[in-house]
């Protein structure tokens, strides 16, 4: 795959079994719980409602319609198809990324100037934000806001400082997995990115931030809630979009691709403990504005 037109066409392939897949997952969960629900309603209107025993007394009595519901299911927090519109922009983003960064180090520039990054943070900004604007447009149509998706706000400035001292610690885990001697090596992709000079600095914090916010409130906020809504489990809700999340970074590599992933279920794991998306957020943020002076001190 040296060529780059063999890169974006694996990619696109890549993305295209994934989206299939999660297609699938959603169409099969949701087809039992529609099949669940009609047979339900078909035995309340026939009268067939299927009886149950007290034990204590050998009465029987009409079994409720919603304690015959699958445990697992619950109402999604965003209609089906938003959620593969939102993996098909997320794997489309991440492919034309991917082809344009092979592209530019098949053919690197001699001399390059240190504000030719400018432009390619600001458009990576918006592109954040308009995600999350696609996100709360579709929980939107089930009642859900993204303060839901967050974890509600702080009480107390004690709950503040509990969840920068947590964020402190998740940010510190996480830059122990990203020792090569634990992990491996990855790809210098992310050395191409870090910013050079002044106004590349100024602009990166801004762009660190809304990565720590924007892609944890939709990954670990609105895909995991999604996932665990469609699935019942919050297990698999958590490795399915780490997965999403890792396939995202898979042009830089499968080793980066998979600890990446790793990440994606580290912070999911967190923000169930938690409740709260905040401590990700803050280790996200954190990690991003400091990985320069890491990545410049390797």
């Amino acid at each position: 795959m040296g060529h780059p037109a063999d890169t974006f066409r694996f990619a696109f392939i890549y993305s295209y079994f994934l989206v299939s897949g999660f297609y699938s997952l959603i169409s099969t969960y949701r087809s039992k719980w529609i099949i669940s629900e009609l047979a339900i309603i078909r035995d309340t209107i026939s009268g067939n409602t299927p009886p149950i025993t007290n034990v204590g007394r050998g009465e029987t009595m009409a079994t409720p319609a919603n304690l015959t519901s699958p445990p697992s299911s619950r109402p999604l927090i965003a209609p089906a198809w938003h959620t593969i519109v939102f993996i098909a922009i997320f794997l489309a983003l991440s492919v034309v990324g991917g082809f344009f960064q092979h592209a530019a180090k098949q053919h690197p520039q001699p001399t390059v100037p240190s504000s030719n990054a400018v432009p390619g943070y600001v458009s990576v900004v918006i592109s954040e934000w308009l995600l999350v604007l696609y996100v709360r447009m579709g929980v939107q149509k089930r009642g859900v806001r993204l303060r839901d998706l967050v974890g509600g706000r702080w009480a107390t400035p004690m709950d503040v400082m509990k969840d920068i001292a947590l964020g402190a610690a998740l940010w510190a885990l996480w830059i122990g997995l990203q020792n090569p001697h634990l992990l491996g090596a990855g790809t210098n992709a992310a050395h191409g990115l870090l910013p050079q000079g002044i106004l590349e600095g100024l602009v990166w914090i801004p762009l660190a931030l809304s990565a720590g916010f924007c892609e944890e409130l939709a990954f670990r906020g609105y895909l995991q809630k999604q996932f665990q809504a469609i699935t019942g489990s919050a297990a698999l809700a958590v490795l399915f979009q780490a997965l999403v999340f890792g396939v995202g970074h898979f042009y830089e590599g499968a080793g980066v691709a998979a600890r990446i992933t790793l990440f994606g279920v580290l912070f999911g794991l967190f923000a169930i403990w938690r409740r709260s998306l905040r401590p990700g957020m803050i280790a996200h943020a954190w990690s991003d504005i400091f990985g320069v002076i890491i990545f410049r001190g390797m």
